[in-house]
């Protein structure tokens, strides 16, 4: 196992927003991708038994995904949380999880309605992906993992959109000045549907 020199640490992605620069929702006109950082023991021995556990408890399974969108709106698998009882006791749980887990979180936040008047902007995601990406990799450098091999886990959003992403994360890493961050991180796309525990609770939280 040695040879291979993973690291001691995970990272996955998340997006809150749309991309659009043409068309701003007055509403949430920001764009946020946010780098969520678990040491991989705790991750494991922890974070998931813990989302397992309450997937079981409140719905007999593991298969529903945990996004804030359907749990807002309370719908299929989440028509449960009608009952003002099962709600409560819902939300009290997933919060604990949130508190007692390890993790940290590196955002960046766009307001797209001052970015947009930039000269030729370059898209949000891009932008939120380099600066995210450097600030995750000094914090792995600050937690010795040097040299280390570091999974970095992103939404998968389509195959045309993950390739785009791969070669833009590729040429931001190859071309970084930055001593060290070329082959520090493991590029990855996955779907939500893959239904990775921190994936697609944790991390869709944050849009609450």
């Amino acid at each position: 196992m040695g040879e291979h020199n993973f690291g001691d640490y995970i990272v996955f992605v998340d997006e809150s927003g749309d991309q659009s620069l043409k068309s701003v929702n007055a509403n949430y006109p920001v764009f946020v991708l946010s780098f969520c950082i678990f040491e991989k023991t705790h991750y494991y021995t922890h974070v998931v038994p813990e989302i397992l556990r309450f997937k079981f408890d409140f719905f007999g399974s593991d298969i529903p995904i945990l996004h804030e969108r359907e749990i807002r709106k309370r719908g299929g698998d989440f028509n449960i949380l009608m009952r003002d009882d099962i709600r409560s006791e819902f939300f009290d749980r997933l919060n604990q999880i949130m508190v007692e887990s390890e993790y940290t979180v590196v955002s960046s936040l766009i307001d797209k309605r001052k970015y947009s008047h930039f000269n030729a902007p370059d898209n949000p995601y891009s932008i939120g992906t380099q600066f995210g990406v450097k600030r995750v990799f000094y914090e792995m450098q600050e937690r010795g993992q040097r040299g280390r091999r570091i999974p970095i886990v992103f939404e998968s959003r389509g195959g045309n959109e993950d390739r785009t992403l791969e070669r833009e994360f590729e040429k931001m890493v190859n071309q970084s000045g930055i001593d060290g961050l070329k082959g520090m991180f493991d590029f990855h796309c996955v779907s939500k549907k893959a239904n990775l525990p921190a994936c697609n609770s944790l991390i869709s939280w944050q849009d609450q």
